[in-house]
């Protein structure tokens, strides 16, 4: 697992863009549906900045722990047999942040690892759309 640790720079601005989205979410009033929907949207960005933070070496003094993937062996059906009756494409799943880890012939291949994250960004997603469609 290749790491880059964070420069100083890095850093700052990684810590003032999530100032500036806690700034934005505290100064802007909004009506209750609209106020949960950013609010989730600002969950869903923190999140992912922290992950970039963790990937970019935020935390590279702290002992790593290597996991060893597996290949990958959930393919796309099995991941719209578990979620049904809901259903989601390859296409949904990368606007989502999960490309497929492989393609077996026409088939979509994922980490088992990755499912459970998958399901937190549907329903992520999900949150959001309820917010901004609630009256």
């Amino acid at each position: 697992v290749a790491r880059r640790a964070l420069s100083a720079a890095d850093l700052r601005a990684a810590n003032a863009a999530a100032a500036n989205v806690a700034a934005d979410a505290a100064a802007a009033p909004a009506p209750e549906a609209d106020g949960r929907a950013a609010a989730l949207a600002d969950q869903g960005r923190l999140a992912d900045l922290a992950t970039d933070l963790v990937a970019g070496g935020l935390f590279a003094d702290v002992a790593p722990v290597e996991i060893e993937r597996a290949a990958p062996t959930l393919r796309l059906g099995q991941i719209n047999e578990r979620i049904a009756p809901l259903a989601i494409s390859a296409d949904g799943l990368l606007t989502l942040g999960f490309a497929p880890a492989a393609t077996e012939k026409a088939a979509k291949l994922y980490h088992e690892g990755d499912f459970p994250r998958i399901c937190a960004a549907i329903q992520r997603h999900l949150d959001v759309v309820r917010t901004e469609h609630s009256e």
